[in-house]
């Protein structure tokens, strides 16, 4: 590998560590509200039911994330990093800076059978 192949390496490892810190983060359980003493009023039930289901879809969303970008980690590890899960070309750079933790090149991630939010293969 030569040293600029490295050095991007190195830069990726760095951007992804860091996006790996911040979703452990923000899924820490304590930013799950419990109801415990203060059980809410029946008005004020639904609001605190509604924004306890968007704090779970959203911990659901970051865990996939997180998910995505523990692999990204690994693919710099075993030197597949930035190549195309699907055809196995080179993912471009200009995407793998917008998007560091993409395992698929941009023609394969918006081919029909592609989920287009997680940038996956279907496998349904």
């Amino acid at each position: 590998m030569n040293t600029t192949r490295r050095q991007r390496s190195a830069v990726y490892e760095h951007i992804l560590k860091i996006e790996r810190e911040r979703l452990l983060a923000a899924l820490n359980p304590s930013h799950v509200q419990i109801w415990g003493d203060d059980v809410p009023s029946r008005n004020n039930e639904a609001a605190v039911m509604h924004d306890q289901f968007l704090s779970l879809a959203v911990n659901e969303l970051e865990l996939h994330k997180l998910r995505q970008v523990e692999a990204s980690l690994e693919r710099l590890r075993n030197g597949t990093y930035g190549i195309c899960e699907s055809c196995g070309q080179r993912i471009s750079e200009k995407r793998l800076r917008v998007l560091p933790w993409a395992n698929a090149c941009l023609t394969c991630a918006t081919r029909p059978g592609v989920r287009a939010d997680t940038h996956e293969l279907c496998r349904s």
